[in-house]
């Protein structure tokens, strides 16, 4: 692909999601890369003269990897992904709003106690009230998504997709 290809296109504007859109038309992924091809092959045609050789290959074979991406969630069809297959990235979130505010609370009690030792415990909490509270409301929101796939029965969400597959019959 050459630079002249790259800046040629004009992008069309942002694709709407419509629910009712029948099967036929593209799905919202591939509006959405349909979009975002032509920016970014603009942007990549201009960076690229400036860039070093093994900068500008990374930045090739980035963009290679971009447009595999995209085939891949434009081959995506949204409507058939029911709640069990859901299921393992709500963990992973869940799990990830845990460890995420884990770090944060173990990096605040490290700058606390390391470069303000002066104060007492009372002293920093008051001080970090804020970043605190958002790490621990990240942790609880995490927890909350733990506990409610763990007390989520899974025949339940068999019986919940053979419903959904009912309904759009």
């Amino acid at each position: 692909m050459d630079v002249e290809e790259m800046t040629a296109t004009t992008p069309p504007p942002l694709p709407d999601p419509d629910p009712l859109a029948s099967a036929s038309a593209p799905t919202w992924f591939a509006q959405l890369r349909e979009w975002e091809q032509p920016w970014r092959r603009k942007v990549i045609a201009t960076v690229l003269p400036l860039l070093s050789p093994p900068a500008a290959a990374k930045l090739r074979k980035t963009a290679e990897q971009a447009d595999e991406t995209w085939q891949d969630l434009a081959a995506i069809d949204l409507d058939t992904l029911s709640d069990t297959d859901l299921r393992p990235a709500r963990i992973y979130v869940g799990l990830g709003f845990v460890g995420f505010a884990a770090l944060l609370l173990t990096l605040l009690m490290l700058y606390s106690h390391s470069l303000r030792p002066d104060l007492i415990l009372a002293d920093q909490i008051r001080q970090d009230w804020y970043p605190y509270i958002f790490s621990v409301c990240l942790g609880v929101a995490g927890m909350f998504m733990l506990g409610r796939e763990a007390m989520r029965p899974s025949d339940s969400l068999d019986a919940l997709d053979a419903a959904d597959d009912r309904r759009d019959r």
